[in-house]
């Protein structure tokens, strides 16, 4: 990896078109003065470093938190690393919601792919697209981003009725995460994309059902879970996650038609 430009805060870093600095503040002002001291207080000694390449072929940024240093190749990758920025407690040495490192990756990088489009106004993730699908299926929960933003474990685990279901959701988030980011990792490199793709099947499975036992042990009444019966099946059949997940698993659709159905419709 060779380093061929620094930026710093007072650059005029240009991410979708727009000042990135800029572009964050505005979106950040949106939200509890609390939820941005990580930010700011990252943003003072942030840099960023702009590479003919990464260690890894399959990403177009990384953010390391040891450094405070954004690598990147292209510039559209800082969006969504600022919000890793946004999200990391040096002084903990931890991010989103505090949850163990091997357990909240999938939600983790849900969310930051979620503040991306929400703060450039674009309408698709680029990746984590079922992650992101995932995150739209929680975002109606009271508090559901705080801790994403001001990491807290416990607190972000008690915005759930029953602490099993979400600990089932991010574990089986997590699987699917894994798997895709090794199919990836594998595709960039050129190796035969071979992964388990058994593991993963059952993942989106899973998650499709931790899902809906969320919602079910939260809303009660009909009209609401119909609503989100509707909003389910519309956002998990869109093109980019149906042309993700049909890699893995190509009936999945009609999977999760099933299940809502019967959880839902036949409640």
């Amino acid at each position: 990896m060779q380093v061929i430009k620094v930026y710093d805060k007072n650059s005029d870093l240009r991410c979708y078109g727009k000042n990135i600095f800029k572009t964050m503040n505005e979106f950040m002002n949106r939200f509890p003065l609390e939820y941005r001291k990580l930010y700011d207080k990252n943003l003072e000694s942030l840099q960023f470093m702009k590479c003919d390449r990464l260690d890894s072929d399959a990403y177009n940024g990384t953010y390391d938190t040891r450094r405070n240093v954004v690598f990147f190749t292209k510039s559209n990758a800082l969006a969504h690393e600022m919000f890793h920025v946004a999200s990391y407690d040096a002084g903990r040495d931890v991010s989103g919601f505090e949850c163990d490192v091997s357990l909240d990756q999938g939600l983790l990088e849900g969310m930051t792919e979620y503040f991306r489009m929400k703060a450039f106004n674009l309408s698709n993730p680029e990746d984590y697209n079922f992650e992101v699908f995932s995150v739209m299926m929680l975002e109606n929960i009271n508090d559901i981003f705080k801790h994403y933003f001001i990491p807290n474990h416990s607190e972000f685990i008690k915005l759930f009725p029953n602490k099993k279901d979400i600990y089932n959701l991010l574990f089986s988030l997590d699987e699917y995460n894994a798997g895709y980011l090794d199919y990836l990792e594998k595709l960039a490199s050129d190796e035969d994309a071979v992964v388990d793709i058994h593991n993963i099947k059952m993942a989106i499975k899973n998650t499709i059902n931790n899902l809906i036992t969320i919602e079910l042990s939260m809303v009660k009444d009909k009209h609401e879970l119909l609503q989100y019966r509707d909003k389910f099946m519309d956002l998990i059949g869109d093109d980019d996650v149906r042309e993700v997940l049909s890699i893995f698993y190509p009936r999945y659709y009609g999977y999760a038609d099933m299940q809502t159905k019967k959880r839902i419709l036949e409640r």
